[in-house]
C-alpha cells in the first residue's frame, strides 16, 4: 500500500465523522481513489493535507531522515504503523512542530499553557501517531481504544470481520490489556483478499490493511512505546 493510499485509508473513517480532514466531506473522493475508480493524485495530496494534525507528523518524519515527500511509503508508514524513520526525529523537533500545531488549531490555550504541555512530553517520545492520540486526548479518555491503530487476527470473515484485539489497561500507567473478541467493520472492495488467520490492523473500528509481520511488530512495538511514557 502506498503512501497516499494508507494516508486516506486510516483517515476515512474520522474524516467521515467530522473529526479531522477537511471541512467539506470528501469520503466518496477518497473511497474512490482506494478503490482505483479514481486517479488523480494531485487532488488526493491536497485533500490529506488538510488532515493538518496527521500532516504535520508526515512533514516532520520526512524532513527528520531528509526525504522530499511528506507522503513517501515509508514516512506514512513510520506514522501509522511505526519505523525506524521515528527514531531520526529529535525531541526538540517534535516539541517545535506540537507549538506551532496548537498555535493553529487551539485558540483557547495561551502561549504559556501551550509551552508548558510541550515542555511535559518525556524526551523519549516518538512521533507516532498513538503519541498523538494520547498527547491530544489525554490518558484517561474513552475513546483511545477507537481512535488509537488497534491490531488483530482475523477468526471469521462475513459482512463484519470477528478480530482477536485488545483494549488499553489502566493502572499506574498505560498498557496492552488482555486478548479480546472485536466487531470489526470492513470494506470487501478494499481488502478483497482478507481471510482467518490474517493480521490486520484497524482505526476507528474500521479494518484499515493486512500486516506483513514486521509491520505488526512494528505496531506494537512503537505502541508499547508510547503508553510506557503516559
Amino acid at each position: 500500500m502506498n503512501g497516499l493510499k494508507m494516508a486516506a485509508i486510516y483517515g476515512l473513517k474520522p474524516h467521515d465523522a467530522g473529526a479531522c480532514g477537511p471541512k467539506e466531506k470528501k469520503t466518496i473522493v477518497l473511497l474512490n481513489y482506494l478503490r482505483e475508480i479514481v486517479a488523480d493524485e494531485k487532488e488526493i495530496r491536497e485533500i490529506l493535507s488538510q488532515f493538518v494534525r496527521a500532516y504535520a507528523y508526515y512533514q516532520l518524519i520526512a524532513k527528520s531522515n531528509a526525504i522530499a515527500d511528506p507522503f513517501n511509503d515509508k514516512v506514512v508508514e513510520a506514522y501509522w504503523l511505526g519505523n525506524s524513520l521515528l527514531n531520526k526525529v529529535k525531541i526538540a523537533d517534535l516539541r517545535n512542530m506540537l507549538i506551532n500545531q496548537m498555535h493553529t488549531l487551539n485558540e483557547k490555550l495561551t502561549d504559556k499553557a501551550i509551552i508548558n504541555m510541550v515542555a511535559g512530553i518525556p524526551s523519549r517520545a516518538l512521533p507516532h501517531h498513538s503519541f498523538q492520540v494520547i498527547f491530544q486526548l489525554g490518558n484517561t479518555n474513552e475513546s483511545l481504544d477507537l481512535c488509537l491503530v488497534g491490531w488483530g487476527k482475523v477468526k471469521e470473515v462475513d459482512k463484519k470481520l470477528l478480530v482477536e484485539g485488545w483494549s488499553i489497561a489502566h493502572g499506574k500507567g498505560l498498557s496492552i490489556g488482555n486478548p479480546m473478541e472485536k466487531i470489526i467493520a470492513w470494506d470487501e472492495s478494499l481488502l478483497p483478499e482478507i481471510k482467518v488467520g490474517d493480521w490486520i490492523s484497524f482505526h476507528w473500528n474500521f479494518a484499515c490493511q493486512i500486516l506483513n509481520k514486521a509491520q505488526l511488530e512494528n505496531l506494537q512495538k512503537y505502541t508499547k512505546k508510547t503508553l510506557a511514557i503516559f
